[in-house]
């Protein structure tokens, strides 16, 4: 006689390819084969286990799909697998799994299906990924800075101070979202994107010269709120705002703790502004070759970005009960509108308040 807790995959195939932390849907088909029906009562879930190329467990508890509807021995049922890609990048190998909740792993009885390969390769939001692009930029931006390079090159990389910038400031603020272990709310990358345009319009107004060094210092002094937020949340659960800084005069009583709860990964907010110095200096050389009009044709497609998310921003502001009306966690507002936008609101609100005092 047969285990009584038994599967196989009789259709669909894991990915071959994923992006660290990437959520993916993967039709398959399910046979059970053990001697018991699949109840949903049990809870019966499909699910999966991480390993390295060594075999050793990365990920254990895998994200669960329920099984819809009763499924008796012998017979077969299509699900959409939830799954989602590991922190970790390089070769990993991903096992499939069933288990029902409160009583054991369908493995411990039976043997799961073999084990696939999957390439897991940085995000395109990943710190790595965004010091590749800083450091591709300064070298496209210096090679187009020699004489004799075609112009189209050097228009079009002369502004690439300001598309370096919008990708890390997107990029940055995601990872504020990991570490809430939140997702983003629907518009809110539109919102992210409008603070981005609306920084790079403010960045446009300066001299030519000025501007790539001060893109670098706002991406620099971004990446410091942005640990703040991160180094904050893992402490409090929440983020910092300039309400919580009147405690300020007990950070030296936690800077034990603060220090313990840094994280080596916490470097890569750091990584992409060597090059992105490298990149400062290219642009520079390149504004004489390449003139006014790449500035011009990036403040009006700055001004088109801003649109969509300045009106999400003006509904979340006016709307009732929303999450920047009634705020109970600041976290709700970075979900809703991004983190260095929330910082904005928060010195907004702070300095009506003081000028509404009598």
């Amino acid at each position: 006689m047969g285990p009584e807790r038994a599967f196989a995959i009789v259709e669909g195939a894991a990915p071959s390819l994923l992006f660290a932390r990437q959520e993916k849907a993967v039709p398959l088909v399910l046979r059970n084969e053990g001697t018991r029906a699949w109840l949903p009562g049990e809870r019966v879930s499909l699910s999966y286990h991480w390993l390295d190329r060594s075999g050793a467990t990365v990920v254990f508890e895998g994200a669960r799909t329920a099984i819809p509807g009763e499924v008796p021995p012998g017979a077969e049922v299509r699900v959409e697998a939830r799954l989602r890609a590991p922190d970790s990048v390089g070769g990993h190998r991903l096992r499939w799994e069933m288990v029902e909740e409160g009583v054991c792993w369908f493995s411990n009885g039976s043997a799961p299906p073999s084990p696939s390969p999957v390439l897991v390769l940085p995000g395109p939001l990943d710190g790595r990924a965004l010091f590749l692009a800083a450091l591709l930029l300064a070298v496209l931006a210096w090679r187009f800075g020699r004489a004799g390079a075609p112009l189209a090159g050097a228009r079009v990389l002369s502004v690439a101070d300001l598309v370096w910038l919008s990708f890390a400031l997107a990029a940055k603020q995601e990872a504020v979202l990991r570490e809430a272990r939140r997702a983003a709310d629907a518009g809110a990358a539109w919102a992210v994107v409008a603070g981005g345009a609306l920084l790079g319009l403010a960045l446009l107004a300066l001299p030519r010269r000025a501007r790539p060094l001060a893109a670098w210092t706002a991406a620099a002094a971004a990446s410091l709120l942005l640990l703040a937020d991160i180094v904050y949340l893992r402490f409090f659960g929440d983020l910092l705002s300039l309400a919580a800084l009147g405690a300020a005069g007990q950070a030296g009583e936690v800077s034990a703790s603060i220090f313990a709860l840094l994280s080596a990964s916490d470097a890569w907010l750091f990584a992409d502004l060597l090059p992105g110095a490298a990149l400062v200096l290219a642009v520079r050389r390149l504004q004489p070759r390449a003139g006014r009009l790449p500035a011009w044709a990036a403040t009006a497609l700055l001004a088109v970005l801003l649109l969509p998310g300045a009106r999400i921003g003006w509904r979340l502001a006016h709307a009732r009960g929303g999450p920047m009306v009634q705020v109970f966690q600041n976290v709700q507002v970075v979900a809703a509108v991004g983190a260095l936008n929330f910082h904005a609101w928060d010195l907004g609100s702070a300095l009506r308040a003081r000028l509404a005092r009598p």
